[in-house]
């Protein structure tokens, strides 16, 4: 999965499909506790964007930075050790402004900060600034999902693909998301190779990812789901409708690790983008 901006004027969702975005910085090392921000945008489609189809007519993410449009913002939340709560004095603001054929009014990628009117100075003293300043967290990691419907697999791409200035996004291409499973557990990867989960019907299967993922050849039983953060975080905001991807972490849907919302019927019937960084 962020949010932010100042919308582009006359950018409306398309009838097809919204994204979503989401930052989060990291707090955590090694065995240390697993501490850290995170938020999801969601993005709409361009006025002028014109939707691409595959040979079985699944709706596929915008092809250019140009054909996404409006983002809706969502809060910012805290991830620790299991907990999922907003955290109160952050925000997503501004950042570079990427290009809109409709408006080029700045719509802002998913920075996660805070405003302050204190900063040290050189000499390690604090000094009252006069007026607020905006300082910007460190980012973890960026990611682009795209969820094609309910038969479908679900297409990524590292980076913020709607954000002209992010060099990561432009040199990929989305693809399918893949696993590198151990023993039973699934775990989501950005480099990974396997295309089925681990285990035979895992609970989350039909709420996180399509049907179509699960492995019903197997004996093995599903022990759980893991992997990168900014990919399971937009999984999650995808099932979600359009506008209200936040609900997947205010109503603890997301608890103690564990995973226990549902698709919402409406959402999963429309192509999404979620873009995250944490």
């Amino acid at each position: 999965m962020s949010h932010h901006h100042r919308s582009p004027r006359n950018n409306k969702h398309s009838h097809r499909g919204h994204a979503s975005k989401s930052s989060s910085s990291s707090k955590s090392s090694g065995n240390l506790p697993c501490r850290f921000l995170f938020t999801v945008t969601e993005v709409g489609y361009a006025a002028n964007a014109v939707p691409c189809y595959d040979t079985l007519n699944n709706q596929l993410p915008p092809q250019n930075y140009q054909e996404f449009g409006q983002r809706i913002p969502g809060k910012v939340f805290r991830y620790n050790n299991g907990d999922i709560s907003v955290a109160a004095g952050f925000a997503v603001s501004p950042g570079r402004p990427y290009y809109n054929s409709e408006d080029e009014t700045s719509c802002r990628p998913s920075t996660i900060g805070y405003y302050t009117d204190r900063m040290l100075n050189d000499d390690g003293q604090v000094v009252r600034l006069t007026e607020r300043t905006w300082l910007p967290l460190q980012s973890y990691s960026t990611a682009t999902m795209y969820n094609c419907g309910p038969f479908a697999p679900c297409l990524f791409k590292p980076g913020d693909a709607s954000d002209q200035g992010d060099p990561l996004a432009r040199d990929y291409v989305f693809r399918m998301v893949h696993f590198t499973n151990e023993g039973g557990i699934s775990r989501i990867s950005t480099n990974g190779s396997i295309r089925k989960v681990a285990g035979n019907n895992p609970t989350w299967v039909g709420s996180l990812v399509p049907e179509n993922y699960n492995d019903k050849r197997t004996g093995q039983t599903s022990t759980g789901l893991g992997g990168e953060f900014c990919l399971l975080i937009a999984l999650m905001a995808l099932t979600q409708d359009r506008g209200r991807c936040d609900r997947a972490f205010t109503e603890a849907r997301w608890d103690r690790n564990r995973w226990t919302g549902r698709r919402n019927p409406t959402g999963c019937r429309e192509p999404c983008l979620c873009s995250t960084s944490n």
